[in-house]
């Protein structure tokens, strides 16, 4: 898979939608789990191409993730506590891939 362009691994967290338990809360969540390099051997990742592949998400700040909430329509989320709520998830989730990846010392 190395050989060929572009190299790209797309990973969704569908946990809202198909999670087991019920009510969905944000501290029924996993915390991040660190990725393994050699999970995937086909893919040959390297610790520089995960730290690569998170380096967009870790650059955000928390008033650009804030304006992505803002930008979600309210039929999908209506309610200002979950609002807050999937701001402080998201600031939670990007501060621990910085650590996982080495990018918080950067």
């Amino acid at each position: 898979m190395r050989g060929e362009a572009p190299f790209q691994v797309w990973s969704i967290d569908h946990g809202y939608f198909i999670s087991a338990v019920s009510p969905w809360t944000f501290a029924a969540t996993p915390p991040v789990a660190n990725v393994d390099t050699a999970l995937f051997p086909e893919l040959a990742l390297t610790s520089e191409d995960v730290a690569q592949a998170a380096l967009p998400l870790v650059q955000l700040s928390d008033e650009q993730l804030a304006r992505t909430i803002a930008g979600v329509p309210a039929e999908w989320l209506a309610d200002v506590d979950m609002r807050a709520g999937c701001l402080r998830f998201l600031v939670e989730r990007r501060d621990q891939i910085r650590t996982l990846t080495g990018l918080d010392s950067k």
